[in-house]
């Protein structure tokens, strides 16, 4: 029986620091059951510099601590060899290399990916050069996952953009380069159809004009619900896009979801003295 799920309304956070009180709390209070991954994180703090990358401060920043159910990304400074005997003197038991170079615990009730800032993907295969830490907001599939939270200095690392695109519902690619496809292809459209995306960018509009023709719908549902157990992509919405896709004339971004675009724009335009 497939099990469909509906989108969480969004409680986008409001400025930067907010934004770092959630994280905060999500990473060392230990509440919520999350004690041992909060004595992991700091175990590793001390090692070397240790960020949090991607999805959780997404998630927290468009939801809330509360709300966060997934895995959690670590970026270890130093090396690989370090990072190894920090995991192997921290007596881990679940744990076992991912096919992108780095390391998943799966000891806690969060699983958690790390792998050393020298081993990030897009690095090794020479798509971006590493300069700094900062090198890493240009390695991610997706604008939204483009954020880093500085453990040791309490400092969010992104663009200028990332907290207005959050508000605006913009999404667009960051880097195309990908290992396979497929997979990302369906995480696009499970963050348009579970997060409420509003607008497409153009860089994003491309790759899915490209990329879309070659999976037909059913692979793209079916594949979903094998790989999350969740289903947010259905043909009733792959239709849509495809047809809007192809009366897109090229340039500049594409709106989708648009009963959303909509509910947001009466938001906005309801006036206080309006309210009976």
């Amino acid at each position: 029986m497939m099990n469909s799920q509906h989108s969480t309304s969004t409680n986008v956070v409001r400025d930067e620091n907010l934004l770092k009180r959630r994280i905060k709390y999500y990473i060392k209070s230990g509440r919520g059951g999350r004690q041992n991954e909060t004595a992991l994180i700091k175990a590793l703090s001390q090692q070397a510099h240790l960020y949090v990358f991607g999805g959780l401060i997404r998630d927290i920043g468009l939801y809330t601590a509360h709300q966060f159910r997934s895995d959690i990304d670590l970026v270890f400074a130093g090396s690989r060899k370090h990072l190894q005997k920090a995991l192997s003197d921290y007596g881990l038991q679940k744990i076992s290399e991912n096919k992108f170079g780095g390391f998943r615990v799966r000891d806690f009730n969060v699983d958690i990916d790390i792998w050393s800032l020298e081993d990030t993907w897009a690095f090794k295969h020479h798509f971006i050069i590493q300069r700094d830490v900062e090198s890493l907001l240009n390695t991610t599939l997706m604008s939204w996952d483009s954020v880093l939270y500085d453990i040791q200095n309490d400092r969010i690392i992104t663009t200028d953009s990332w907290l207005t695109d959050l508000h605006t519902g913009r999404l667009d690619l960051v880097l195309e380069h990908t290992p396979d496809v497929n997979s990302a292809l369906i995480r696009i459209l499970r963050t348009i159809y579970g997060k409420e995306v509003l607008m497409l960018g153009e860089r994003l509009c491309q790759f899915l004009a490209s990329s879309m023709n070659a999976y037909p719908d059913h692979r793209l549902v079916s594949e979903e619900l094998e790989r999350y157990r969740t289903s947010y992509i259905t043909s009733t919405r792959l239709s849509k896009l495809r047809q809007d896709l192809a009366k897109w004339s090229g340039k500049g971004g594409l709106q989708v979801n648009s009963h959303l675009y909509c509910k947001q724009l009466n938001l906005e335009f309801f006036s206080p003295t309006e309210k009976k």
